[in-house]
């Protein structure tokens, strides 16, 4: 296969609905793999009946005490090193039937031609920039950082403004959809990229963070894909659900 698109699943199936409605229709997408992490059955239920669509258990024995609200997302240190053995084990499952795992997040719609934009870059980790207002009264940021935690070099205002030129920016940080060619992957022999780092685990935190540092270490360079629009639209509150058909009407009119 050429690409999956794989995504630890534990969403409501207001959020879900749309999110899997556009993955369906990205185009060069070979076949979407969902690891059911404890979703209601009417989430699940919505894509049993999908083309080329994988339902499989998580591999975690317990529930997780991660919650989402109308307003924002909480989130235990537990629940990302959970997010981490799932998004181990999309790898390992992949190593031997694909070439290139997408890997996003199931509150995060895509564009048609996200998967074909990102493989055109040719670069072996690459994420769209896509931009999201954690704080609902706060400016919007973007999905990838310069530092870690989620920090940006120079002028912010500055920096935010070259991030949003269509291209290829590279960055120190990415998550939340990403593209991994998995060869270039397996060769750097590290084994469960996502996991915690013990020593940095009180200043690091979160499995997206793991996987950079560990890429960052390899000497792999991490960059994101500016496009207008994005390739990307995050559904992190209810309220953002109002934002889709904007962003999928300035696609339309692109396409």
């Amino acid at each position: 296969m050429g690409v999956v698109l794989a995504s630890p699943v534990l969403q409501e199936p207001h959020i879900f609905a749309p999110v899997l409605e556009s993955w369906l229709a990205v185009e060069g997408v070979d076949e979407i793999w969902l690891f059911d992490d404890g979703s209601p059955k009417e989430t699940l239920e919505l894509a049993m009946n999908a083309n080329k669509i994988k339902i499989m258990p998580s591999g975690e024995p317990q529930r997780s005490t991660y919650k989402r609200t109308a307003m924002t997302h909480i989130w235990q240190e537990g629940d990302t090193d959970r997010m981490g053995r799932i998004r181990n084990r999309i790898l390992y499952k992949a190593e031997d039937c694909s070439d290139h795992v997408l890997m996003c997040d199931s509150d995060i719609m895509l564009a048609p031609s996200a998967a074909k934009e990102l493989l055109a870059q040719n670069v072996p980790i690459v994420s769209p920039i896509f931009w999201t207002r954690i704080q609902e009264h706060g400016e919007p940021f973007p999905q990838v950082w310069d530092y870690h935690p989620s920090k940006f070099k120079g002028v912010i205002a500055e920096r935010f403004e070259e991030l949003q030129k269509p291209g290829l920016h590279e960055v120190g940080g990415l998550g939340a959809v990403t593209l991994l060619y998995l060869p270039f992957i397996r060769s750097m022999q590290y084994g469960e990229w996502y996991s915690p780092l013990p020593s940095l685990s009180k200043v690091l935190w979160g499995e997206d963070r793991y996987f950079c540092t560990r890429a960052s270490c390899a000497g792999i360079p991490l960059y994101g894909l500016a496009t207008d629009p994005p390739l990307a639209y995050h559904i992190y509150r209810d309220r953002d659900l109002k934002g889709i058909a904007a962003w999928k009407a300035a696609w339309e009119k692109k396409a």
